[in-house]
């Protein structure tokens, strides 16, 4: 793995990546536990919650929830641009915060489960100490006041690997947030390139972006199951997702 190393350090900013084998447990690492801003990774950490909802029997996939006009706040998304007074189920707020990356879905959610029970989830039942849901998409306010999401590839990967191994909240749970992984329509990054194969393999995943930052979380299901995490803050955002789709392509095929 040492031609991912060299590239990697190619890169100016905050690099994190990891790439495991999960069929046979190997793994390499670059910065494993650097502290990241997450951009939309974070949501896949609300995913989880609401889906623990479900299992726990707190509240039903089908609720509906009012999105309000002062709940909209910018792309990505499609909710901001419907007319008011709609009323969106709990399971499609979930697949809109994941497969277009609905800020407004996210917020919606967050307000629905609140952060202070969110943030409880993440440690006690996860157990998960470096991963930080504080503040909702587009705060403007709260991120003058210095309040940031953080999380790390480490926990990420954690969190995806439970779900591909059907252990997150319930094999059935796990099942239905890898479908909706499958389901992302924002491929420009690990599945750029592997798309393009005649036999191309599925690929579970979920970006992140904002200024000077991209991300790209996901499992590619080949024959050899491949996790990967490419994160990256304050870096040449063209080149690091050039790099994301180069170094998954030869991933792939040489595994």
């Amino acid at each position: 793995m040492e031609w991912i190393k060299e590239r990697l350090d190619t890169l100016p900013g905050n690099i994190s990546f990891i790439c495991k084998n999960l069929k046979t447990g190997e793994c390499f690492a670059y910065r494993p536990e650097a502290v990241h801003g997450p951009a939309s990774v974070i949501k896949l950490f609300l995913m989880a919650a609401i889906y623990q909802g479900f299992e726990d029997g707190e509240f039903q996939p089908g609720d509906k929830i009012p999105v309000r006009r002062e709940d909209c706040v910018p792309s990505c998304g499609v909710l901001t641009y419907l007319d008011d007074g709609k009323e969106v189920s709990l399971r499609d707020l979930v697949e809109l915060m994941i497969i277009v990356s609905d800020n407004t879905a996210t917020n919606v959610l967050a307000d629905f489960y609140t952060i202070p029970r969110l943030l409880d989830f993440i440690h006690e039942r996860l157990g998960l100490q470096d991963t930080f849901f504080r503040r909702k998409m587009f705060d403007a306010e709260a991120s003058r006041r210095g309040i940031q999401n953080a999380t790390t590839a480490l926990d990420v990967a954690w969190l995806l690997e439970k779900i591909w191994r059907g252990e997150l909240v319930s094999p059935e749970a796990s099942a239905r947030m890898l479908e909706t992984l499958r389901h992302q329509r924002l491929n420009g990054k690990i599945p750029f390139r592997l798309h393009t194969l005649e036999q191309a393999p599925r690929i579970a995943h979920k970006t992140g972006e904002d200024d000077g930052t991209t991300h790209d979380v996901g499992i590619i299901e080949g024959e050899t199951p491949l996790l990967v995490c490419f994160m990256g803050n304050d870096t040449d955002v063209p080149a690091y997702e050039r790099m994301m789709a180069d170094i998954s392509w030869e991933l792939y095929h040489r595994v």
